[in-house]
């Protein structure tokens, strides 16, 4: 094969290739997930993969975060909230398909310390002296964009006690963020998802925190304005059985 007709081939090959890469991105699907779903919907994710062959691309941060990368333009499919404020946001910003926005599923939080760490029993009542107690930092998500950081003040501010503990309080970005602080050691507390502490061999649960000292944890699902239409068909397999199942095993409570 002279050279002339090797390169012909070399761009036939090309363009051959590059065509089937554009295919592929436009069947691709992609979620933006509250990073306290990380673990149960990238399997979730995974499983649609299979059954579908179709892919699907996952940005996981706190809901706050990701609702102003789909205002700014962010090529959604699927949102998935850890409350219901942002889907408001998208809403509101004509940016989220109205019907349906679906609640996916209930979660809790916990109080968790390091695993090796004593620590004393505490009691969910005003009276309690929590300054006593936590005597080291304590680990929230940020109230301004973290939903996991809004329920963990809702339920500090009904006991009076985040103004006791806002000197100790270190913040983070997302609810993965509060369990690095404690996994790490660098916080002696955390207040997170059940679903997080669940999976992590590095913290223990301390104690569930009474529900009714905060807002119900509810996670919300919905399909971006500007996405692919194929994005129901992903939608409708978070809701479907196998995706019931999944966030059952990762402790969620589905709805």
């Amino acid at each position: 094969m002279n050279e002339k007709k090797t390169s012909t081939y070399i761009l036939i090959s090309f363009i051959f290739l590059l065509g089937c890469e554009n295919e592929k991105e436009k069947t691709r699907l992609t979620i933006y997930a509250a990073a306290g779903t990380r673990l149960a919907a990238s399997e979730i994710c995974d499983s649609f993969e299979v059954e579908s062959k179709r892919k699907v691309t996952r940005n996981y941060a706190s809901s706050g975060i990701l609702a102003r990368q789909v205002f700014q333009g962010g090529k959604a499919d699927l949102f998935i909230s850890a409350n219901g404020e942002w889907v408001k946001f998208l809403l509101a910003n004509d940016l989220l398909v109205d019907t349906p926005v679906m609640i996916l599923a209930k979660n809790k939080l916990v109080l968790v310390a390091p695993v090796h760490k004593q620590i004393d029993t505490i009691v969910f009542h005003p009276s309690f002296d929590i300054a006593a107690t936590v005597q080291n930092k304590i680990a929230i998500g940020d109230p301004a964009h973290v939903p996991v950081g809004k329920y963990a003040k809702a339920f500090l501010d009904s006991l009076g006690w985040y103004h006791q503990l806002q000197r100790d309080i270190i913040m983070a970005n997302d609810v993965a963020g509060v369990l690095r602080y404690v996994e790490m050691g660098e916080c002696d507390w955390g207040i997170v998802y059940f679903t997080e502490a669940k999976h992590s061999g590095k913290v223990k649960i301390v104690s569930e925190i009474p529900a009714a000292l905060y807002p119900p944890v509810l996670f919300y699902i919905g399909r971006v304005k500007e996405g692919k239409k194929e994005s129901g068909n992903l939608l409708d397999y978070f809701l479907g059985k196998n995706g019931e199942r999944i966030l059952r095993e990762h402790g969620f409570d589905p709805i």
